[in-house]
Parts: structure tokens; sequence; C-alpha cells
């Protein structure tokens, strides 16, 4: 920068000789021949700068693209990079849930260990959601195979009637009146001890009252009792008592 000042300063001085120089009324020949190599010299030195300069100014450029075009080639290998990341994630989560969903299958486990795959509201419609439309969407009103979001959590639309079907909706928890975690938990430990577990059992377990326990365990009962029912027992698969 003290450079570039320099030249600056060396080029109004330059300028200044010559306009001094052309003022003069009257030079002989020597004072023009000495003026004149003067302002030469001045003027090829700051010509010799200015191309320094613009050198200096060019391959500063050229660098400077040579840096950003290697941070946008890092930018993308690093979005490419955390797209991957994500993908492994939701993979790992997916395939994690499947391991635990069968763990729970296999065996009776504490409702603590059971929240940890169903911790919430939200995790039971999206498994609601999958199970009803493992095989496709169509609408029970119009057959249309297309729909969009509904009005709540992971229910769907119908594009062409407007049917809006909640992930509950013709399942067992179909405006259920307790929390969907503690509902599922009931139906897995109803389910695996083929309905050998009282009313009052069931609401210490859960925290739920006895009167609310006892109806909704005669609810899965009635489940059981059915085809499906009966081999959902055979299974270990509670899962098969959900859809209506």
């Amino acid at each position: 920068m003290a450079k570039e000042k320099d030249i600056f300063l060396e080029e109004e001085k330059v300028l200044k000789d010559a306009s001094e120089l052309l003022s003069k009324k009257q030079l002989n020949n020597e004072e023009l021949l000495a003026a004149y190599k003067k302002l030469a010299a001045s003027y090829g030195e700051l010509l010799d700068n200015a191309k320094f300069l613009t050198t200096v100014s060019d391959r500063f450029q050229e660098k400077l693209k040579l840096a950003n075009d290697k941070l946008e080639k890092q930018a993308e290998n690093i979005n490419e990079i955390n797209l991957l990341l994500d993908m492994k994630n939701r993979s790992l989560e997916k395939d994690l849930t499947k391991i635990n969903h069968a763990r729970i299958q296999s065996h009776i486990i504490s409702f603590e260990e059971f929240e940890k795959v169903y911790p919430s509201k939200e995790k039971c419609h999206i498994f609601l959601a999958d199970l009803k439309w493992n095989s496709g969407y169509e609408c029970r009103r119009c057959k249309n195979k297309k729909y969009c979001e509904g009005r709540t959590p992971h229910s769907r639309r119908c594009t062409k009637c407007r049917y809006d079907e909640s992930a509950t909706a013709y399942t067992i928890y179909h405006k259920c009146k307790f929390e969907l975690p503690k509902a599922f938990y009931m139906t897995m430990l109803i389910n695996a001890m083929r309905g050998e577990i009282s009313s009052y059992e069931l609401a210490d377990i859960v925290g739920i009252r006895q009167k609310t326990c006892w109806a909704f365990k005669n609810k899965i009962i009635k489940k059981m009792n059915t085809k499906l029912g009966q081999k959902a027992q055979l299974r270990g698969d509670w899962s098969l008592l959900v859809l209506e």
C-alpha cells in the first residue's frame, strides 16, 4: 500500500514538472533538454512502477481466484459429506428402531425400556402412519391414490375429494383418551400375557385409572379374539392388533 502511495506522489510530481516546463516563456536548448531528460526519467520510473503494481495485482487476482475455487470445492465436499452423514444417521435411526421393535415383540420389557422406542405422541403417529399406508395410500372415499399433508401430524388429505384421514383413524387408538406411548405399551403387555393381566396391575404400571385400563383391556381382548388377533398372539406381534 505504501508503494502504491509513492507511485501516486511521483505521478503528481511528473505532471507538475511538465506543467512548469510548458509555462515557461523562454527556454534555451540546454535548459529544455535537461528538463526533458528529467521529465522522461521520472515518467520512465513511474511507468516501471505502474507495470510492477499491475503485475502484482494480476498475480494477487490469480491467487485470489485459486483460493476462491478451492474454498468453493471444499464447500461442495463438506456439503456432500453432510448429506451422506444425514442419510447414514437416518438409516441408522431406522435400523435401530426396527431392532428395538423386534426386541419388544420377542419378550416383555419394562415401560421405561418401551418408552425409549416410543417416547412421544409424534413417534407413535409415525409408526401408525407407516403401518397404515405401508402398501401405499388410497383414499377411503374416492379411491384416489394422491395425497397431501393433512391438518394433524402425519395425517393424509386426498387431493381429489379433500378427505382428511388422521394417523390414528381406523386403528384401536382412535380418540384414545390417554397418552399413546402408554396405549402402545398396554397393547404389547396384554398381547404378550395372553390377556392374563388385571386392570389393577395395568393401572399400577402405567399410572392410569383402573376403570380406564379395564375398558382399554377389554377392547384389546376383543381384538385378540379375532383370527388376526390370534395370529398376533402366536407371533408375539402386537402391531397386528392395531388396525381396525
